[in-house]
């Protein structure tokens, strides 16, 4: 995404506070973003803006095979980083929550690194997401009930 060609640009001193060996970024590239598609052999790719994890953010989500590449906005029991150079929590959640987790629930989750899982999964038991998966239940007077919590409680 254009929206991450800062980044790129930084990558010598990224990888220098991780304390890997700087990479080429001198390849060719065609820009992506929302709703892009990338064709190979029977397979189509369908990219989704996932902004948070950098200001550019995309997934590529096959529909057909209910794949979804996440890179680094979902992992198996976590989410990814927000406290690096662009990113933005709240941007993450919204994009978790209002793209990613609408899914087909048995839709294979390929991160960008460890093992895969399946949306319904992170739905149930990511606890980066647990907080947010609860219905909030209105009140007769208005107010609301925070998940988990009794009368009692507060």
């Amino acid at each position: 995404s254009p929206a991450d060609r800062p980044i790129c640009r930084s990558h010598v001193q990224f990888c220098a506070m991780i304390g890997i060996k700087p990479y080429n970024c001198d390849f060719p590239a065609e820009d992506a973003a929302e709703g892009t598609v990338v064709r190979f052999g029977s397979h189509e790719l369908r990219a989704i803006a996932s902004p948070g994890h950098t200001p550019g953010g995309l997934v590529w989500y096959c529909e057909a095979e209910k794949l979804l590449l996440s890179g680094d906005s979902l992992f198996r029991g976590s989410i990814g980083r927000t406290d690096m150079e662009g990113g933005d929590y709240d941007v993450l959640m919204k994009s978790l929550f209002g793209k990613i987790l609408e899914l087909d629930g048995e839709t294979r989750v390929l991160p960008g690194h460890g093992p895969d899982t399946e949306i319904a999964e992170e739905r149930r038991s990511n606890p980066f997401l647990q907080p947010f998966n609860e219905p909030y239940e209105e009140e007769t007077d208005g107010g609301a009930i925070i998940p988990g919590f009794t009368d009692g409680d507060c």
